[in-house]
């Protein structure tokens, strides 16, 4: 069973800081992933990698190095973004 919201937030607020910010780097890079998807019109400018393949690769091993994964995003959904963004007829 998933842990509710405010345990989780709680467990993240004791966290090092080090994990805390894996948490929101991956955040940042799934956002940077819509946009690119979006509005950024695939233009890899506005990936914080600077390409699709460091995006992809970063965020497989951030993901990886979590002690509790996330629920907002799971590695089938990383996949799906590799797929998305490297292929434009998948978009």
């Amino acid at each position: 069973l998933p842990l509710p919201d405010t345990h989780f937030k709680v467990m993240v607020k004791t966290w090092p800081e080090d994990i805390r910010f894996r948490y929101m780097l991956l955040n940042r890079l799934q956002g940077d992933c819509d946009f690119f998807l979006g509005s950024g019109r695939r233009n890899p400018n506005c990936l914080w990698a600077g390409d699709v393949k460091g995006q992809i690769e970063k965020m497989r091993e951030l993901w990886n190095s979590l002690p509790m994964k996330p629920e907002w995003l799971s590695m089938f959904r990383i996949k799906q973004y590799e797929k998305q963004m490297l292929n434009p007829s998948e978009a």
